[in-house]
């Protein structure tokens, strides 16, 4: 083979060695497949390449025969890594540049003939052995194998458990306190919400994933669509059958669209429920389509004290006054843009008064955000007597809702219960997991296994 070939081919495979270190650094997407195709397609045609008959000087020949033994041992070290996973990566990227003095020692030298010692036999085995084993994880890792189990633990609280360099570790926010280190017990206070970040090594192609968070007064919310039909609602209206003789309004029912219409002249109520959908903790549940991104205050569903109701630029869920007539108001806001109207939505609203009360909303399945409304309720005489309705708020500010109603429920108690343990499939490459409430997290757990 002429010199120059080869040496085009070590300059392609020294371009391919240094993409492969930058990728554990940069996301390349699906690039990165096709990057550790060339290399090991390169890999295994230098090795092919070295295990010729070749002859040349004594101390050569050693040379090579030394460094090609040291595989081995490094073998032996990736096994053992294994049981440390952070550690992988730097001897399978070592064993990259042993290989890289082996092609670069190969290009200075010419290729003659010569007779096989026992140096060049083990060389020839161990050779081929590498790039086989080498191959053989990275397909165990993005393929996993039924019978694939790994647990990984983040101590919350100790050194590297929000570096994003890590497989496991909590993402920083403002919610997040600082790390606590007590005599027997390492942790971090939360006030509000943040995320529980996993991205391992293995890909997670149909896997099963158990997370369990361990504390006092936090809560996951696990990545999983709301399903309503699962709970019971103390009133349920679905919208897409048509009116129910209850409410109050000139909204249309829409056969087509099979939805009640809200033409921005249109509203409904349901009267005499100025005393209810306010006493202690409940949840709204509403999938609507809004079509008018102009409006200011379009309620979708609301009892004065307490509103869903979107803007141009997003929706929110607002609760207030509280507590008395010069109490505060508090809110979720979800950011939204234009492309964000003529679609169905839905929204599951929260309002959960305690000692350590809060808020949350979820929009499309996506929790947006929760907020601490400390010890304080809602003040029920801001609503005077004014009933549960739908596309209008009584407040001055509101403007006409504009666009489909398809379901609203409504129910005491809380629906989403305290999760501090949950399994679910997945095949997504990261996770983020919001770890939410108003405490104290010591310990995240994540098994994977297929």
């Amino acid at each position: 083979m002429k010199r120059k070939l080869v040496g085009g081919l070590l300059v392609s495979f020294f371009v391919l060695f240094v993409l492969v270190i930058i990728s554990l650094f940069v996301d390349f997407g699906n690039i990165a497949s096709g990057i550790y195709t060339l290399f090991f397609l390169e890999l295994f045609f230098f090795t092919w390449l070295y295990t010729r008959k070749i002859s040349g000087k004594l101390f050569f020949r050693h040379f090579v025969g030394f460094v090609l033994l040291s595989f081995f041992l490094l073998l032996l070290a990736v096994i053992v890594s294994f049981f440390a996973p952070d550690a992988i990566p730097a001897f399978i990227y070592y064993l990259f540049a042993i290989d890289i003095i082996i092609l670069i020692g190969l290009y200075l030298r010419k290729i003659i003939k010569k007779e096989i010692t026992y140096v060049d036999k083990i060389g020839y085995a161990v050779s081929i052995l590498i790039p086989l084993i080498i191959l053989g994880y990275v397909v165990y890792m993005n393929w996993l194998p039924f019978g694939f189990e790994k647990t990984y633990v983040l101590d919350v609280g100790s050194k590297g458990d929000t570096l994003v360099t890590k497989q496991i570790y909590l993402e920083k926010s403002d919610a997040l306190g600082e790390a606590i280190q007590e005599e027997n017990r390492t942790y971090r206070t939360l006030e509000g919400s943040t995320n529980i970040v996993f991205k391992p090594k293995a890909v997670l192609k149909d896997a099963i994933v158990d997370i369990e968070i361990i504390g006092d007064d936090v809560y996951i919310v696990p990545p999983i669509e709301f399903d309503y039909s699962k709970y019971d609602w103390n009133l349920s209206i679905d919208f897409s059958k048509g009116i129910p003789d209850f409410l109050e309004g000139n909204a249309e029912f829409d056969e087509e669209r099979k939805c009640v219409y809200f033409d921005g002249q249109s509203s409904l109520s349901y009267p005499g429920t100025h005393d209810q959908f306010e006493e202690g903790p409940f949840a709204v549940y509403v999938e609507w389509t809004p079509e008018n991104d102009k409006g200011n205050f379009q309620q979708i569903i609301g009892h004065y004290n307490w509103e869903l109701f979107q803007r141009p630029s997003y929706v929110m869920f607002r609760v207030g006054r509280m507590s008395d007539i010069t109490g505060p108001a508090y809110s979720t806001i979800y950011p939204i843009t234009s492309n964000f109207f003529n679609k169905k939505h839905s929204a599951l609203s929260v309002y959960n008064p305690s000692q350590k009360g809060y808020m949350q909303l979820f929009v499309d399945n996506n929790f947006v955000g929760i907020e601490n409304i400390k010890n304080e309720t809602i003040w029920r005489d801001y609503n005077e007597f004014k009933p549960l309705s739908f596309g209008k708020s009584s407040h001055g500010s509101a403007t006409h809702f504009i666009g489909c109603i398809n379901k609203a429920m409504f129910r005491y108690g809380n629906p989403i219960p305290v999760i501090k343990k949950y399994s679910f499939y997945t095949s997504d490459e990261t996770l983020e997991i919001p770890v939410v409430g108003f405490g104290e997290i010591d310990l995240i757990k994540i098994k994977v296994k297929r």
